[in-house]
């Protein structure tokens, strides 16, 4: 299983979290988020996108 820490929490990140919790659940998992904006990082965290 792979692990993966998001640097940056802009327009792309969506994409690679949603590919993360989806179509490749069974092999990856969202590990940390980091950004310098807390909004966004608490949005993605409140969704429960972290494992």
């Amino acid at each position: 299983m792979k692990k993966y820490a998001l640097v940056g929490t802009g327009g792309r990140a969506g994409l690679y979290i949603a590919a993360i919790g989806g179509e490749w659940r069974e092999n990856a998992r969202m590990v940390a988020f980091c950004d310098s904006n807390q909004t966004p990082v608490s949005l993605f965290r409140d969704t429960g996108c972290l494992v």
